[in-house]
């Protein structure tokens, strides 16, 4: 018979409500979660005492440890989603918190995991927090950090062909998941003792092309390693043009952090001037090729060849209205290739994991449990959270 864990007091029964309510979900969708039948889920949360298989179950659907919330380690602002609900968001729902505290979960997890196999983040010694100064344009200011981050993680000139590749050798697990709005683009998570994490929504058109996923990707580096009150503990959502923080300083900077790191304005200058670029004379070519050489939509050339003084602004302000934002014939040449994710158990577990947990985060459950660091059991148990 399985064991019973006793509730002599109230408190892991109160910690289990509690937490749902901080999802802001009802007894009925919690049960959904969790696996069991909101009558049972009710009585649980008014005391009873419960089955170890029904607090795993229970804690699996509310995106928390256990262990963790058995010993209080969830009411920290850290494991909480009070965390969340700061952020600028008209309307969420309790499944985009669940996704976001179930993001900052596995994070945890993939930070340990990573540090038993010798796989622990290289991004940690470039984290710089740096509020935004007044002292000058936050564009200019996004532009200065994205060149740094760029000589310090991927020194070599040229265009970055892989940068989804690149992020996840740097030990970045990112992840595609829903979210209720169309209008979030992506989500950045890094907190102490954790993996840092990007979401990608799969409903924004921004993460569904591959180029303007590409600036998303660069865009969500810059709030990785720059935008935190705290040192250790990064929130940051992005929110498409018109909705949400969109025009807000922070995002300011890291729209421009993105293209001073996939192209660095010495490298797109000399091209231009003195290397192969040099014929072209031509706005609109110059921004054709500028987009075709590093991967850019021709929107976002334009305004990167202004800020490179390829092309003069008033010719990139009627540039600008008259391009069309849409997938181009040189997209396919920056896709990200799929990384190989290994093998955690029999080959057909790799059809079962969860779209949150596919990347470096199921590349390392499958070391850890090579090296004997987990079984196979707890393996499936991380790489199939939903």
């Amino acid at each position: 018979m399985t064991p019973e864990i006793s509730s002599s007091s109230e408190t892991l029964n109160d910690r289990l409500r509690r937490r749902r309510e901080e999802f802001g979900a009802s007894v009925e969708k919690a049960a959904v979660w969790a696996g069991i039948d909101p009558e049972r889920l009710q009585e649980i949360e008014e005391g009873a005492p419960l089955h170890s298989w029904e607090l795993e179950g229970i804690c699996r659907g509310l995106a928390v440890d256990s262990g963790a919330l058995a010993r209080g380690g969830d009411r920290s602002p850290r494991r909480s989603v009070a965390r969340f609900k700061t952020a600028d968001w008209v309307d969420p729902q309790p499944e985009d918190f669940r996704t976001l505290s179930l993001a900052a979960e596995l994070g945890r997890i993939g930070c340990f995991l990573a540090e038993k196999t010798g796989r622990a983040s290289r991004l940690a010694d470039l984290r710089a927090p740096e509020p935004v100064s007044a002292a000058s344009e936050p564009w200019q200011q996004g532009y200065r950090l994205g060149e740094n981050a760029r000589r310090a993680l991927e020194p070599r000139t040229g265009p970055i062909v892989d940068l989804e590749a690149l992020l996840q050798s740097w030990r970045v697990h990112i992840a595609r998941v829903e979210f209720s709005s169309r209008n979030l683009d992506a989500a950045s998570l890094w907190e102490r003792a954790s993996l840092p994490v990007i979401l990608l929504n799969t409903r924004s058109n921004r993460s569904r092309s591959s180029l303007s996923r590409r600036a998303l990707l660069a865009h969500e580096l810059c709030h990785l390693l720059h935008d935190s009150g705290d040192r250790d503990l990064t929130t940051q959502l992005s929110w498409s043009e018109h909705a949400g923080n969109y025009e807000n300083e922070v995002e300011q900077r890291a729209r421009a952090f993105a293209p001073a790191f996939l192209a660095p304005r010495d490298e797109v200058r000399s091209w231009f001037r003195a290397g192969p670029g040099q014929r072209i004379h031509d706005p609109e070519k110059k921004v054709e090729r500028l987009a075709r050489r590093w991967g850019f939509s021709l929107r976002g050339a334009v305004w990167h060849a202004k800020n490179c003084g390829i092309i003069q602004p008033r010719t990139a302000d009627r540039l600008g209205r008259s391009v069309e934002d849409q997938e181009h014939s040189w997209a396919d040449e920056f896709e990200s290739v799929a990384p190989d994710l290994g093998v955690v158990e029999p080959e057909t577990l790799r059809d079962e994991i969860s779209p949150i947990a596919k990347g470096l985060l199921a590349d390392l459950v499958a070391d850890a449990t090579k090296a004997g660091v987990i079984s196979e059991g707890r393996g499936r148990e991380i790489v199939t959270w939903t």
